[in-house]
C-alpha cells in the first residue's frame, strides 16, 4: 500500500541503525491496516500476506525487536496524558496509547506522520521524526 508518507517512512527505516521496537499494539495496527487495504481494494490478500511475511523477516533478522511494555502502566500513563493534554490537543485514544508505550519503553525516537500524535509526543518529552 502506498500513502503520501510512504517514501519518508522507507527513508526513516533505511537510515535507522538501532532496532525498531515492535509490540502487540503495533501488530494490531499493521494487521488492521493491511486488512483495510484488502477491504478497500488497494491490495489483494496475497499482497497482505507478503507484507506480513516481510514483518516476520524484520523480526527474525533483528531489524525489529519485540518489546512488550507493562500494559497496566501504559494504560495508567495514557489516562494521565488524556487528562492533561487532550482538551488542548485533541488526540485519539489509540494515538495516546502509542505515545504512552513509547514513553514507557523509553524509546529514543518516536516516528509518526499524524500531527496531533506528534504534538502529544513532543509535549510528553519524546523526540519525533522531522
Amino acid at each position: 500500500m502506498r500513502d503520501p508518507n510512504c517514501n519518508q517512512a522507507v527513508d526513516l527505516f533505511s537510515d535507522e541503525k538501532s532496532p525498531v521496537v515492535f509490540n502487540r499494539l503495533l501488530k494490531l495496527e499493521v494487521c488492521n491496516a493491511l486488512q483495510l487495504g484488502v477491504a478497500s481494494g488497494e491490495m489483494d490478500e496475497r499482497a497482505a500476506e507478503k507484507a506480513e511475511d516481510r514483518i516476520h523477516h524484520f523480526l527474525k533478522s533483528g531489524v525489529w525487536v519485540t518489546v512488550e511494555p507493562n500494559w497496566e502502566r501504559v494504560f495508567d500513563r495514557s489516562v494521565g496524558y488524556s487528562r492533561v493534554h487532550t482538551a488542548s490537543h485533541p488526540t485519539r485514544s489509540f494515538d495516546i496509547l502509542h505515545v504512552a508505550v513509547a514513553a514507557e519503553l523509553g524509546v529514543r525516537k518516536f516516528w509518526s506522520f499524524d500531527k496531533r500524535q506528534r504534538a502529544l509526543a513532543l509535549e510528553t518529552g519524546l523526540r519525533v521524526n522531522p
